[in-house]
């Protein structure tokens, strides 16, 4: 990768909070010299769920998740989650919910049947996953609740 590429890829996930050094050694790495900031906390919490576990969210629909649960911290009301798959999006909002309850509802059962339509993109038992899994995934956290029922199981 040219250092102009390496610049452009690093600003649009950082932006300006980052700076770039020029390489320091034989094998030609640049060092990344990232500020201390919100968006930075946001990016380095995103990249440790996603070395965890599968997060369906790219980064960028990953940090506007966590934005928008962290800026409404104060907001009273529970969150909820439907299609938890293996957590990874549900303990992004963990990481920014502060207090406030969060409400889980997955049949991990993964996708029940496919029509037609959809057939292209998905398949049956697609995102099957597992409770026991993200309950000891997320035991961390307080105040999330998973409801265990078979209602969502029957048609």
């Amino acid at each position: 990768m040219e250092r102009k590429e390496i610049e452009n890829a690093a600003y649009t996930m950082f932006g300006k909070d980052i700076t770039l050094s020029p390489p320091r050694s034989i094998l030609n790495h640049y060092h990344f010299h990232i500020k201390k900031t919100e968006r930075s906390d946001a990016i380095y919490t995103i990249h440790k769920i996603k070395g965890e576990t599968e997060m369906l969210l790219n980064t960028d629909e990953a940090y506007q998740l966590f934005m928008v649960v962290e800026r409404t911290k104060k907001t009273k009301g529970d969150i909820a989650e439907v299609g938890v798959y293996k957590g990874g999006t549900a303990k992004l909002i963990c990481e920014a919910k502060g207090d406030r309850p969060l409400h889980l509802f997955d049949t991990f059962e993964g996708i029940p049947r496919v029509d037609e339509i959809d057939a292209p993109r998905f398949h049956n038992g697609e995102f099957k996953s597992s409770f026991e899994k993200v309950k000891s995934y997320l035991q961390e956290y307080k105040n999330v609740y998973i409801p265990v029922s078979d209602c969502f199981l029957s048609e």
